[in-house]
């Protein structure tokens, strides 16, 4: 975790380091963990493939459906995999978050959620909350009928407050375990947050424009925190580098006299985004 930002550092595998991608803090990638002094240290993660592979694998009898991304996008796709599920041709159904919200099966008495940690480890203050409510969404979809659900969470965190506080159905603990959290690290409802992105073609030219704001904001109302200029943590989006500054204000009035200062230098190469009260610092 960032000791500046209550939020999880991204691992840069070439650069073999951690970055927190909002105050640019950055340190090596440990080859033992902190916490237990273990010597397994390693990324990990794990495709819906191959998922299905190794639940049609451990179970020879039973038929698996599949429900991501390359599957919903085949026209009726997402429509026939659902009525087969829901009328037993497959017994089993393999998906990513969008299996968690909204559909109803009286039948599904079992739900297990795979490696809920990736969702959670997400370089975002909303990680944690986000995390509780996918695993909230996708607990009631076991046990909707008249046999009784059973939910099934691999993590290697189970202590985390989103895995914890879900797994006992604890809203009010949650909500208030988080809030405390970002009345320390000062995020919002506690500030006004404003994230600033500079995007182009060229990445020389998107960091010196970033810098130039930068500069541009030194004066800043008091209690105005910037944290930046650094790389978003996707850091080329569709052919486009990307660099942000974030702005914590303590007075949301404030926005209005830094506008001016947030002046595109490079217009012609760099587009310039204010988004206030992000809802995602992806």
């Amino acid at each position: 975790m960032c000791p500046s930002c209550s939020v999880s550092l991204s691992y840069h595998k070439k650069a073999g380091r951690l970055k927190c991608h909002h105050c640019g803090y950055e340190t090596p990638a440990p080859d033992v963990c902190p916490n237990c002094s273990g010597t397994r240290v390693a990324p990990f993660g794990v495709g819906s493939e191959k998922v299905e592979e190794a639940v049609a694998a451990e179970f020879p009898g039973v038929k698996v459906g599949r429900l991501d991304r390359d599957i919903a996008q085949k026209r009726g796709a997402l429509e026939e995999t659902l009525a087969v599920f829901r009328s037993g041709g497959t017994q089993v159904l393999v998906g990513t978050q969008m299996v968690a919200k909204g559909l109803d099966f009286p039948n599904v008495t079992l739900v297990g959620v795979i490696a809920a940690d990736i969702s959670l480890n997400m370089p975002d203050y909303r990680a944690s909350e986000r995390t509780f409510q996918l695993l909230s969404q996708v607990a009631g979809r076991a046990g909707r009928g008249q046999k009784a659900g059973e939910v099934v969470i691999q993590t290697l965190n189970p202590s985390n407050v989103a895995i914890d506080r879900a797994t006992h159905h604890d809203y009010e603990g949650f909500y208030r375990h988080i809030l405390e959290e970002r009345r320390d690290a000062l995020y919002t409802p506690f500030c006004t947050l404003v994230n600033v992105v500079f995007a182009g073609e060229n990445r020389n030219e998107v960091e010196a424009a970033a810098d130039l704001v930068r500069k541009a904001l030194r004066e800043v109302p008091e209690g105005t925190h910037v944290l930046g200029p650094v790389n978003c943590p996707l850091e080329r989006l569709n052919g486009l580098w990307r660099v942000h500054i974030l702005l914590k204000l303590m007075d949301e009035r404030d926005i209005g006299g830094l506008l001016p200062l947030l002046q595109n230098p490079n217009s012609k190469t760099v587009t310039l985004t204010v988004d206030v009260n992000p809802y995602s610092m992806q």
